[in-house]
């Protein structure tokens, strides 16, 4: 039923016109790669969703592109991000925007830019009271293991939605191979000479909402710092890692100086709303192209909440 309405909604043509300028679709990917994993999306579907943007005269831009269009010009663009700073970012996206003429926004974890993502560690010791001693051995971890039901429904949400075995082999794996190493300083210098926006992801990707005030204002500061010392430019993007958002983290990134602030929340940004509590459509569950007209057409928007896997 669904892939028949997509299938009808990508013969709208042009695809966003009159959609209204107080609706802004903000795309998020994180790893671009053929692993299935929960944060991945093939190369190829990556390629097809520009493809099939500027085949319908819409073009990808970052957060900071689009602020400087006029309405007019902006009703033609749709945002792309990318969380966490992968190094297949730099190899696969990065291309792929030059062909179409795209920008993006790249959110990099400051303090562990060039290594394995070592919050998945984190993640995992505080997320299984037991079973952690025999994460040497995969099989006996799995039937072992222990989870902390209430950590992992406020914090690792993805391991309901797509099963708690697969998720534990995800994050076991995550850490331990080079296939989903983030990029070194010189890659992210590359995306920023490209013309890419650079944004903040926090030092060490922390939940904002587990450590206190101070600790908070130096993850949101310090990242801003670390980045602009190494690109040479303001660094003006913030995302909320995990998309946790405590009372007080909005104003402190203001404060901080950025500009944006992007969340887990799904749906499409309206500009009337708060910069820095903004919405995005999580791109992993889309794989083709009536996929990504369906979700792009807003009146299909209430249907988020109701299709994708609960996080």
């Amino acid at each position: 039923m669904l892939k028949r309405l997509a299938q009808t909604a990508i013969r709208v043509v042009p695809l966003m016109r009159g959609r209204g300028a107080e609706l802004v679709p903000v795309l998020r990917y994180h790893s671009l790669d053929e692993t299935g994993s929960c944060i991945s999306t093939p190369p190829s579907a990556f390629r097809a969703h520009l493809a099939f943007l500027a085949r319908h005269g819409l073009r990808a831009v970052s957060l900071r592109d689009h602020a400087l269009l006029d309405p007019d010009e902006a009703a033609a663009t749709v945002v792309v991000t990318f969380d966490d700073g992968f190094q297949n970012n730099l190899d696969v996206a990065l291309p792929a925007l030059r062909e179409h003429g795209g920008t993006a926004t790249f959110y990099v974890v400051a303090g562990c830019v060039g290594a394995p993502p070592a919050w998945t560690q984190r993640d995992l010791a505080e997320a299984i009271p037991k079973g952690l001693d025999a994460i040497d051995d995969l099989e006996r971890f799995l039937a072992t293991a222990e989870l902390d039901d209430a950590y992992v429904a406020s914090h690792l949400p993805t391991l309901y939605s797509v099963g708690r075995e697969r998720c534990l082999r995800e994050y076991y794996e995550l850490g331990r191979t080079r296939r989903f190493e983030l990029m070194d300083w010189e890659g992210v210098r590359a995306l920023h000479g490209s013309g890419m926006e650079v944004g903040s992801h926090t030092v060490d990707h922390r939940h904002l909402s587990d450590v206190d005030a101070g600790e908070r204002r130096r993850q949101i500061a310090d990242s801003k710092r670390i980045l602009e010392e190494q690109v040479d430019a303001p660094v003006e993007a913030f995302c909320y890692p995990y998309g946790t958002i405590p009372d007080e983290a909005p104003d402190e990134v203001r404060s901080a100086g950025y500009t944006t602030a992007t969340s887990c929340e799904r749906g499409f940004h309206a500009p009337g709303r708060d910069p820095f509590r903004m919405a995005r459509l999580e791109m992993e569950p889309i794989r083709d192209e009536a996929d990504l007209a369906f979700w792009l057409l807003p009146q299909h928007r209430g249907l988020l909440d109701r299709v994708l896997p609960k996080r």
